[in-house]
């Protein structure tokens, strides 16, 4: 084992896919479910995401083109997320780590060709806010709109993929929109 392998097996977390494209893309685990089983590709369709239980350990396309010059695995390690995004005919990852490998690293991959495996990519795109200034509900892709308790519970549950629970020593639970650079996706943009 190398040493970036020695290391990343410290951290001990599940790699994540999530397909923000409209293509489909293979996901390879090897060790969620058959510890000493084949490792196995499953189908994740567009706009989904693996379910947070499984171990994603490698991404590629169903269709055999090229991710970024390379056209076999590439690998991905725990604690990391892969966000794939359309960029024009092809595909752009967004990921901490992530290194080519040949057709045959996982070894005898057997391919899972069920098409409603992954979960749904879901974000908050508008919020209401309450009579006290605060927000009160949440509009989530799928579920429409929500009060600020369930849309608690559901980002504690990883069903809303854009926020953060927030959990301060005094006062209440609260969302926050992911944090990046950018201000036109945080939650007060989106008061309708």
């Amino acid at each position: 084992m190398s040493k970036i392998d020695n290391l990343w097996q410290k951290f001990k977390g599940n790699g994540k896919v999530y397909n923000y494209t409209q293509k489909w893309i293979w996901v390879v685990e090897t060790t969620t479910n058959h510890p000493k089983g084949p490792a196995i590709a499953h189908k994740l369709a567009p706009r989904t995401k693996a379910p947070i239980k499984f171990d994603i350990d490698g991404f590629k396309r169903v269709d055999g083109k090229a991710i970024e010059g390379h056209s076999t695995w590439w690998k991905i390690w725990g604690h990391c997320t892969a966000d794939l995004y359309d960029h024009g005919n092809g595909v752009r990852v967004d990921v901490v780590v992530k290194f080519k490998v040949s057709e045959n690293k996982f070894g005898s991959v057997v391919y899972d060709d069920a098409t409603d495996w992954g979960d749904p990519i879901r974000h908050i795109t508008r919020v209401e806010k309450g009579r006290n200034g605060r927000i009160a509900r949440f509009f989530v892709d799928d579920y429409g709109w929500i009060s600020r308790k369930c849309a608690i519970e559901l980002v504690a549950k990883a069903k809303i993929d854009n926020a953060v629970l927030v959990q301060p020593k005094n006062g209440e639970p609260y969302l926050r929109a992911l944090p990046d650079p950018e201000t036109g996706n945080n939650f007060l943009s989106m008061v309708t």
